[in-house]
């Protein structure tokens, strides 16, 4: 086998297509931060469903399910087949997603396992987008790490 090193110009227009691609026909997942029965506040969209995951999972082991009213939503964008995301999706270890999970994502996307580049995670209200890397994640949420905290604790404040 061959490999091949790319140029930094090669790569840009590799990014530029997918980009593209994406824009015409959609990414194949969407996780959506929702409150009072589905209005959209945060969305995160990629083609690899467990790439995502990876991004709230400790959230859910920490600290449970989402408080009333703010929940969680798994879209499968293909169908648009969604599912709320809860604290019995996950191990109690925290080390991965359950079986009860696999099954529900199995029956929705047999062929749910996919690689992606970083997740694109979207403000609703002031349309600001960032690759979610795990640096831009963190630096997104700092200042509204309050609310997504809140999300997972009794609190009503943020409402």
């Amino acid at each position: 086998m061959m490999l091949v090193e790319w140029s930094e110009r090669q790569i840009n227009k590799a990014v530029i297509m997918k980009s593209t691609l994406h824009k015409l026909f959609g990414y194949r997942w969407s996780l959506y931060i929702c409150i009072n029965d589905k209005e959209m506040k945060y969305k995160m969209h990629n083609d690899s469903l467990l790439r995502m995951i990876g991004y709230i999972m400790n959230y859910f082991i920490k600290f449970g399910n989402p408080k009333t009213p703010w929940s969680i939503w798994l879209n499968f964008n293909k169908t648009n087949t969604s599912f709320e995301l809860k604290r019995e999706h996950f191990t109690d270890d925290g080390d991965s997603v359950s079986k009860l999970f696999v099954k529900i994502v199995k029956s929705i996307d047999p062929d749910y396992i996919r690689t992606g580049s970083e997740p694109i995670v979207i403000d609703v209200n002031t349309k600001r987008k960032i690759h979610a890397s795990p640096e831009n994640f963190s630096k997104f949420l700092n200042p509204q790490l309050q609310w997504f905290i809140m999300l997972f604790l009794k609190c009503d404040f943020l409402v």
